[in-house]
């Protein structure tokens, strides 16, 4: 997909968790002082929105197709707040 959309640089994809892993995940980065960013069809805040943070790690949560489930939102947000994020389409 980077190479199809000629992106100069590859990001890093980690690999996939289940919600007890992507709780720990999220808690990790937040309590390093880094940003959690969850892309979810019912967010109510685009990108754009975004405040992130002068230094830390931003981390971008990309469900799986079908998107991130109920179960695993909930999980994630017992531990830390996210912020729920929507990104504009443009088909």
């Amino acid at each position: 997909a980077a190479k199809q959309s000629r992106r100069a640089r590859v990001p890093e994809v980690e690999t996939a968790l289940d919600g007890r892993g992507l709780a720990a995940r999220i808690r990790s980065v937040v309590d390093a002082g880094g940003v959690a960013l969850v892309l979810h069809e019912d967010a109510s805040a685009p990108i754009a929105e975004v405040v992130l943070p002068a230094a830390g790690e931003c981390l971008v949560v990309v469900g799986p197709e079908g998107g991130i489930g109920e179960t695993d939102m909930h999980a994630a947000q017992q531990h830390v707040p996210l912020q729920e994020i929507r990104v504009p389409w443009k088909a």
